[in-house]
């Protein structure tokens, strides 16, 4: 499994409800957590409301970081469009599960689906050292409510 697969795998796994989540104590953060393992790959995901990290390392020793920040956007102008976070969490969990391979990597996508439209595009790369940022964003009927910025970038492990 290459880096960039695992990271959609275990985003998959996470995400979706297919691992269990954990509550880690990182300082006096309470934290909750996802870990996901298959055929010596490891995925390992921490995140408060706000932001989080992902690490990886393939069953080769392939290791990357990817990191996240962002939010949905106020209650109240959530309400002003007649809409809840939930809705917004709903429409990216199945963004998640169906195009996961497609998003928050190294390639831009987008999609339409009724009045929700979802975008990610990669905003910065590099090859050496190996760094790609990504903003990704849904809006509801022309209107921002969720952004994340994402930073990934190769682990060296010594």
């Amino acid at each position: 499994m290459d880096t960039s697969e695992l990271l959609s795998e275990g985003l998959k796994a996470g995400f979706g409800g297919g691992t269990s989540v954990g509550s880690p104590d990182r300082g006096s953060f309470i934290l909750q957590s996802s870990h996901y393992e298959l055929d010596g790959n490891i995925y390992h995901d921490e995140w408060v409301n706000g932001g989080g990290q992902e690490l990886i390392r393939t069953s080769d020793g392939q290791a990357m970081t990817r990191t996240y920040v962002g939010n949905v956007i106020s209650e109240v102008r959530l309400e002003e469009l007649g809409i809840t976070e939930k809705d917004v969490m709903k429409l990216l969990m199945k963004v998640i599960q169906e195009y996961a391979e497609h998003t928050r990597f190294d390639t831009d996508f987008e999609i339409q689906i009724e009045d929700w439209h979802y975008s990610y595009s990669v905003t910065y790369r590099k090859e050496d050292p190996f760094i790609i940022n990504g903003i990704e964003e849904i809006s509801y009927k022309n209107i921002s409510v969720f952004v994340h910025t994402f930073g990934i970038s190769k682990v060296i492990e010594e």
